[in-house]
């Protein structure tokens, strides 16, 4: 491959092979069980419904004195007075937002831990059709383990690509803004300001497509840690970049279009579904059970997408071919 068409192609047969393959798993072969076990998999690395919890405990413990400034004094002088009182709040409640944020920083460890092989365990699933999930959590602990500290360093690096880019936002403004008042100037800036956000998104986003869509499958085909397996997906990139770049393109476009179509068909019921049970949404057991039972849903798009990942690869080399591998559609818990 060299020519963008060539690449293009490439990339819908993925799409095309991902499609035939989450047909193949979820419909003709139809499992009931494979379709649940699948399912408590994705909820697994999906912890929205059970953090939701979490972050009520520091809203419940925590309420800061915040009021705004009114028109019968000094706004600077009422101004101080606020961040002042914000102070004195903060001082007194000192160790109770270090033990917080020790407990948030803990829970956010175990959630990623769990969420980590739960990642191998979905790659299993959507590879072979099937799902094993004692069997398969423990044979999925160490890529686990190498997967955990690895989504650290990425988000690291994901923050630190954003910190750079505000920083270089913020220096550009201050320059252009430093003997002028023009008011014009607002909008430039605010335009800078954008442009390079937005550039910064797509850089944490091609660095989150070259773990999810390229070093974890690595890792997955031949067993090995992800920071060897980002050294042959690197490798990869730099040979076939422009088929990144046009598969993560495509990717977005879908995953737009799908989002967008699936918010307008799932709106309306969940509304009548919240209204005709909005007295059960305070039960922390119905409300996991409804998140989960949106996850089953949703789940062949959630396949669809993790299957064009290995797709894709497969189109740029053969060796790294796993959709298939060993397929039966069975579960076993």
């Amino acid at each position: 491959m060299g020519k963008s068409g060539d690449y293009f192609a490439a990339v819908a047969n993925a799409v095309g092979a991902a499609y035939d393959w989450t047909r193949r798993i979820l419909f003709r072969e139809f499992s009931f069980t494979y379709w649940c076990a699948l399912g408590l998999v994705v909820f697994m690395f999906s912890p929205g419904p059970y953090l939701k919890y979490v972050w009520l405990i520091p809203l419940k413990f925590l309420s800061p004195p915040l009021r705004f400034p009114t028109a019968k004094e000094d706004p600077l002088i009422e101004m101080h007075s606020i961040v002042m009182e914000l102070v004195d709040w903060g001082i007194g409640y000192v160790p109770l937002i270090i033990s917080l944020a020790v407990v948030s920083l803990v829970l956010f460890a175990v959630v990623t831990w769990v969420s980590s092989i739960a990642h191998f365990l979905f790659i299993d699933g959507v590879a072979r059709g099937r799902m094993e999930i004692r069997s398969g959590i423990r044979r999925y602990t160490a890529l686990g383990r190498s997967l955990f500290f690895f989504r650290i360093g990425t988000a690291l690096l994901s923050g630190l690509v954003f910190l750079v880019g505000i920083a270089v936002s913020v220096i550009i403004i201050g320059l252009m803004n430093r003997d002028t008042t023009d008011p014009s100037n607002i909008l430039v800036s605010f335009a800078i300001f954008v442009v390079i956000l937005s550039a910064c998104f797509v850089i944490s986003g091609y660095i989150n497509l070259i773990l999810f869509d390229g070093a974890i499958l690595i890792a997955y085909r031949y067993g090995i840690g992800l920071i060897e397996a980002s050294g042959y997906v690197l490798r990869l990139f730099a040979a076939h970049w422009i088929g990144f770049v046009t598969y993560g393109l495509v990717q977005w476009a879908l995953a737009f279009g799908v989002s967008l179509v699936a918010m307008l068909l799932l709106i309306p019921p969940c509304c009548l579904l919240y209204c005709g049970f909005w007295t059960l949404q305070s039960i922390p057991v119905f409300d996991f059970l409804s998140a989960y039972a949106l996850v089953v849903l949703l789940l062949p798009i959630r396949v669809f997408f993790r299957a064009m990942g290995p797709a894709f690869l497969e189109e740029l080399n053969p060796d790294y071919a796993i959709l298939g591998k060993d397929e039966e559609v069975s579960t076993t818990f």
